[in-house]
């Protein structure tokens, strides 16, 4: 994955944030209740990688040369804090 940043995806967050800065309609309150950072305490960092424990299914793997990491909603993901902390087992193999 590259760095967060294209024209094509800052459309969208521009889109998409302006949308939650509206006062009244369904999209909105829903971009409203939106969580988009992950649960820090389901988040492994590296210098350049950055892997989210999201649901006991759903891992997110990320990828940015300059080790910088952008928490926006997109227009497939607006939750990614499910508000509980998944269940998982870490096993360190040396």
């Amino acid at each position: 994955m590259s760095d967060i940043g294209t024209g094509a995806e800052s459309a969208v967050n521009d889109a998409v944030n302006s949308a939650a800065n509206a006062t009244d309609g369904p999209f909105a309150v829903y971009v409203r209740k939106a969580r988009p950072n992950m649960c820090e305490a389901s988040t492994l960092r590296g210098e350049h990688w950055r892997i989210g424990i999201l649901t006991e299914s759903l891992t997110r793997f990320e990828w940015s040369d300059s080790g910088k990491f952008e928490d926006n909603l997109t227009q497939m993901v607006v939750n990614r804090d499910f508000g509980a902390d998944p269940q998982c087992t870490v096993t360190h193999r040396y």
